[in-house]
């Protein structure tokens, strides 16, 4: 369907030429993520058929003055009924309904050219209530720890052949980098680079998953280790040793290859963490760990060793504080804490000292 078919036929609107739209569509959608334009032509086509199925009504109407309460209202409705219809015909959970939702108003507000708002009351009421009714627990994943890695090192490594060490380097160095799978699977053995100075160290140029296509790689530093089993240094310098790949053919070699020497998939990478899990004693829990068990304990490490959070969210490649559901809260900090706790120094409340002043309890 045309951008124009949003609107009414009557009064027409004075519209550019066809290649006009088109460079526009092109430009608009080259600020978005590879995965979010892939997202956005889904939630537009599924708009699409949803209109099919209202053909007496009117998708938009063109406001005519600022603030025009009834024609946002009508447009606001049709969101709405399109968040119903995305709900119950595909059996879709929230976030999917509502991320369908915001990538087609976006995108369409910019096409036929005034805003298309969903911020009102009701609107807040029906999130509220797609949440409820269509929300589905996210899998649980337990974090990968240094502990496991250490654990599991001697048997994991009993056979230096290049897949064993390929497995293990992506296990390693994918939690050192907090990686989200996808970024492991593009790397390449030419974003791997050896540095001397100030002090020996690699360098791994990650493009980050999430993000718009201008997006330029980010520089992952690794130092040198302890040689055990969470050395990340030491697992990329015997993946160069034992399977090397040199001169041209960097470019285009993955930097960690499973048994047909491509790239490994997510469901083999979490094939590997599980393994390393079970290997370091966690039994019939080893399940629980998933590929992205490597980004959990990349950032849960840094938490336990007083990062804060501003540095883990830089280090994990994170835009906003969605970076704490990855944060787990590890027992000596906790133990720490209520060791603290009974040596805390006598130092009164506010309320103690101005007996007139009440503390807000809102967020």
């Amino acid at each position: 369907m045309s951008p124009s078919s949003y609107l009414p036929a009557s009064p027409p609107l004075v519209r550019s030429p066809t290649e006009l739209y088109e460079d526009l569509n092109s430009y608009l959608a080259s600020a978005l993520a590879p995965g979010t334009q892939s997202n956005l032509r889904t939630a537009l086509k599924h708009f699409d058929t949803f209109l099919a199925t209202q053909p007496q009504r009117q998708p938009f109407v063109t406001p005519r003055w600022d603030g025009d309460m009834e024609a946002s209202l009508h447009n606001e409705m049709t969101f709405m009924l399109f968040a119903i219809y995305l709900a119950r015909e595909g059996k879709r959970q929230a976030s999917t309904v509502l991320n369908y939702c915001s990538l087609a108003r976006s995108h369409i507000s910019s096409v036929v050219g005034f805003p298309l708002t969903t911020g009102t009351p009701r609107w807040k009421r029906l999130t509220r209530a797609l949440r409820k009714r269509h929300r589905r627990e996210r899998r649980e994943c337990r974090a990968l720890r240094t502990t496991h890695l250490r654990r599991a090192f001697t048997g994991i490594l009993a056979q230096q052949s290049p897949i064993a060490v390929n497995r293990w380097a992506t296990v390693v160095v994918g939690m050192h980098l907090l990686a989200r799978p996808t970024e492991l699977t593009n790397l390449r053995r030419s974003h791997l680079t050896w540095m001397l100075t100030p002090e020996p160290h690699a360098v791994v140029m990650l493009h980050p998953l999430k993000k718009g296509p201008e997006q330029t790689p980010v520089p992952m530093l690794i130092a040198v280790g302890d040689g055990s089993g969470a050395d990340a240094y030491a697992a990329l310098r015997r993946l160069e040793d034992v399977d090397p790949v040199v001169g041209a053919a960097r470019a285009h070699t993955p930097l960690f290859r499973d048994e047909r020497r491509r790239a490994p998939s997510v469901p083999v990478i979490s094939g590997w963490v599980q393994r390393v899990a079970s290997a370091a004693g966690e039994g019939g829990d080893a399940g629980l760990f998933t590929a992205r068990a490597l980004r959990i304990g990349g950032a849960t490490e840094l938490h336990a060793m007083g990062a804060n959070q501003l540095t883990i969210m830089l280090l994990g490649r994170w835009s906003s504080d969605v970076s704490r559901l990855y944060t787990r809260v590890s027992q000596g900090q906790v133990l720490a804490l209520s060791a603290a706790i009974s040596r805390a120094p006598e130092d009164p409340s506010l309320e103690q000292v101005f007996h007139s002043f009440v503390q807000s309890a809102r967020r």
